[in-house]
């Protein structure tokens, strides 16, 4: 089965940025929109005393959530990466 690659609309591409603008410098964003779906994954690698810990966030967004928010774009991502911070503590 082959599948199509379908480019993201405008304002999705805008949230996906500014949800890449707030996260910390040593998070590895990836994403995929499928089916009006933005899907992020997030991986973090932190180094502690008893070594390096892998973790790994996943998230999805719906374009119309998204779209709703429009106006306020730049905290709906904020307020995701200050979620995805507290559930990682």
């Amino acid at each position: 089965m082959k599948m199509s690659k379908i480019s993201k609309p405008k304002l999705v591409k805008r949230f996906e940025n500014l949800l890449w603008a707030n996260t910390p410098r040593d998070w590895v964003l990836k994403s995929i929109y499928f089916q009006e779906t933005l899907f992020v994954s997030i991986s973090i690698i932190s180094q502690t005393e008893d070594g390096e810990h892998f973790r790994k966030i996943r998230r999805s967004f719906k374009q119309k959530k998204i779209q709703k928010r429009s106006s306020d774009l730049w905290g709906m991502a904020s307020d995701c990466v200050e979620e995805m911070k507290a559930e990682i503590k």
